[in-house]
């Protein structure tokens, strides 16, 4: 009898929405909720623009490792000037016009930290000398070409490890911005399920108030007709007159929670909406601590996130160690150099000259009154803090999981006991309902049998919604969803990753 009645709500309910397609108002069903929180959270919306930040951090590293093509020109400089000769004890003067231009290809080795390039030079310069009256001159164009190579050594790869820094930071953002996610999901999905609770208090206190109103008809034609005392009609205006006062109530209260709900969800305050939830329980999950542990421990963001921690603070202890150490450079390169009058000739045998360069530099420090080593100890320090906060981070999860499941099999045992409670109280409610048509019992004791079966429905209705959002709790406490009997994978959820 008790399902009846559920049903008939449900029915009640589906009637009464069906009016808001014709006067405009939106009907919301938890996934809708979501969808709108997601658009317009501003904590997901950061957590989005942090994301795509580090994406394109790492695609500009990756950029940066290709080779480069540059080139630079100077299309004319001249100079005029007056000088003295020394040696010959006189002026002259002497002016020069000329060109140059370059053009280099240079690629990073990733593998080494070290750039390998290839340049080529050409200019052009003509000069005049003018002396005691007499004038000389001459044109010649010159082109270098050269290969270099250019090694750090007794050095860590910067080139490698900013990389890895890279990725893990784009890694962690996008683990930030799943969490961030689901922290939303559970924030809403309580907000939509207590909005939810709302419109069902309201649905239920009016069925209150014309359930009063009726037996207020019914004890006036009794008392008309003599078979009743006329306290009773007072005293069921009064139980009418308090059922209205409750439904009105109830709908202001309604209403300041859909505000409250539009202002979390960021949609326009003036919009009306309704609710729409399946909250029914048809099969009851099993949930044992020892698998909600295992998952939690292989599946939760934490512990990626706190090894990456720690992979930043040993890459920071590498970057500390290197600070005031022996380090230096190799350089090498080969190259040809050719000039001549003429520009096809440049490189004629006689024209050309090869020009090898080695040269090996050192940095060496040789006292730092104790700093490189006070860096490293903090630095050693810092990530035994971190391993600490690792081991920490594990007790926490455990206990959030401990205390996820309690909740959860509380839940459980009280959607047993609220609906054994909600139909004991119809079937009571629909006993003294004839009782009551007879003149058995006062409308004072009827109206506490109604109140008992709106707070016994009220109550069901709120077990069912804490199975619902216990169940999330848990699912994300653990990244298992124990209704599907899979890991959660909000990465993939949220389409983190893209093609």
């Amino acid at each position: 009898m008790y399902m009846k009645k559920i049903a008939q709500m449900a029915v009640l309910g589906l009637m009464l929405l069906i009016p808001t397609f014709v006067s405009g108002e939106t009907v919301l069903t938890l996934e809708k909720a979501l969808e709108i929180a997601a658009e317009n959270s501003p904590t997901i919306v950061k957590a989005r623009l942090s994301m795509e930040r580090t994406k394109l951090n790492m695609v500009a590293q990756e950029a940066n490792l290709k080779a480069k093509f540059s080139a630079s020109l100077n299309p004319i400089s001249f100079s005029r000037s007056r000088s003295y000769d020394e040696f010959n004890t006189a002026w002259y003067t002497s002016q020069s016009l000329g060109s140059n231009g370059s053009f280099s290809i240079s690629q990073p080795v990733i593998w080494t930290d070290g750039t390998v390039s290839l340049t080529n030079r050409l200019s052009y310069q003509h000069s005049e000398t003018e002396r005691s009256g007499f004038t000389s001159t001459n044109s010649r164009w010159s082109n270098n070409l050269s290969l270099s190579l250019s090694q750090p050594i007794f050095k860590y790869n910067a080139t490698k490890m900013n990389m890895r820094q890279l990725e893990l930071e784009y890694e962690n953002a996008h683990m930030n911005y799943a969490s961030q996610m689901m922290n939303i999901e559970r924030s809403v999905t309580q907000a939509f399920y207590s909005a939810y609770l709302a419109q069902m208090r309201l649905e239920i206190s009016r069925e209150e108030y014309e359930n009063n109103l009726r037996n207020n008809e019914l004890i006036k034609v009794k008392v008309d007709g003599g078979l009743s005392p006329r306290e009773e009609l007072f005293q069921a205006d009064v139980n009418m007159l308090s059922a209205q006062s409750d439904w009105e109530s109830t709908q202001v209260s309604f209403e300041r929670t859909k505000d409250q709900f539009k202002q979390t969800l960021g949609m326009d305050i003036d919009e009306d909406i309704s609710f729409a939830a399946d909250i029914n329980v048809d099969n009851i999950v099993e949930v044992s601590e020892e698998d909600a542990l295992k998952y939690a421990l292989m599946y939760r963001f934490e512990f990626r996130q706190q090894e990456i921690n720690l992979e930043n603070a040993e890459m920071s202890l590498i970057q500390t160690k290197a600070n005031d150490k022996i380090s230096g450079t190799i350089s090498a390169s080969l190259g040809i150099t050719g000039d001549d009058k003429d520009l096809a000739n440049i490189y004629h045998k006689e024209n050309r000259t090869q020009s090898p360069q080695v040269s090996l530099s050192l940095q060496i420090p040789i006292f730092d009154w104790g700093v490189r080593k006070a860096r490293i100890k903090s630095q050693e320090i810092s990530m035994e803090s971190t391993k600490i906060d690792i081991a920490e981070e594990k007790k926490t999860i455990i206990l959030d999981v401990r205390s996820a499941v309690r909740s959860y099999e509380n839940t459980v045992a009280q959607i047993e006991i609220a609906e054994k409670t909600a139909a004991n109280s119809q079937l009571t409610y629909d006993l003294y309902v004839e009782r009551y048509r007879t003149g058995d019992i006062t409308g004072l004791q009827m109206n506490q049998y109604q109140t008992q079966l709106s707070s016994s429905k009220i109550s069901y209705l709120q077990a069912l919604i804490n199975y619902k959002t216990e169940l999330l709790a848990l699912k994300i406490a653990t990244m298992y969803d124990f209704e599907k009997g899979e890991p959660v994978n909000p990465l993939e959820k949220y389409k983190l990753y893209e093609d």
